[in-house]
């Protein structure tokens, strides 16, 4: 009787480190493209203001070669420099971290009420 017990448990161990597996690896996935859509948004939205990488970087108060880390992918945006883009940008942190398609959603919602 213990044996089967000790198997079916371990069955469910097993089906819980899966299970966990799966899901980090969905949460990076989706961080990653949450990543990759903030930046395209930061960059979309300098490139409407007709400003260059190195001038964004000195209002932000850092060098070039951080923020091209940044929208390369190196490094990560704190929170606060995040929060600074956003407001030199004159847009919300929420604009800035939603992706294309919630971006034209909330467009059309907008159009048609």
């Amino acid at each position: 009787m213990q044996s089967q017990q000790k198997s079916s448990l371990n069955r469910q161990i097993n089906i819980d480190k899966a299970y966990l597996m799966n899901y980090y690896v969905y949460v990076r996935n989706n961080e990653s493209e949450v990543r990759s859509q903030t930046l395209a948004n930061i960059e979309k939205e300098r490139i409407k203001r007709k400003i260059t990488q190195g001038q964004l970087a000195m209002k932000i108060g850092v060098s070039h070669k951080t923020y091209y880390n940044w929208i390369n992918e190196v490094r990560d945006i704190p929170s606060r420099k995040l929060q600074r883009l956003a407001k030199i940008l004159d847009v919300t942190m929420e604009y800035l971290l939603e992706s294309s398609t919630e971006i034209e959603r909330s467009r059309e919602n907008e159009k048609f009420g």
